[in-house]
């Protein structure tokens, strides 16, 4: 799966942040406080939940705000 497109809103520090991912992405850079942890982490939450779904358990993150975080990813895989 590759990641191509990511949109956060109302995350941790991010208000609104729109990522055009690149296929030969392989790091963040960033200074200290910036925010790459924070993209990081969404993007596990993401796959954790996806693989929740396929499983049939949905499991929730304590430290999501349910009702205001909003994400969209989009990703392919390969073919």
């Amino acid at each position: 799966m590759r990641i191509e497109e990511l949109h956060l809103q109302n995350f941790r520090g991010f208000r609104e942040l729109k990522l055009d991912l690149p296929p030969d992405l392989a790091v963040f850079i960033g200074v200290n406080g910036s925010g790459k942890s924070s993209i990081l982490d969404r993007i596990a939450i993401f796959l954790s939940r996806f693989i929740s779904i396929l499983n049939q358990t949905v499991k929730r993150d304590s430290s999501l705000h349910l009702s205001e975080d909003h994400i969209n990813i989009n990703a392919t895989d390969g073919n």
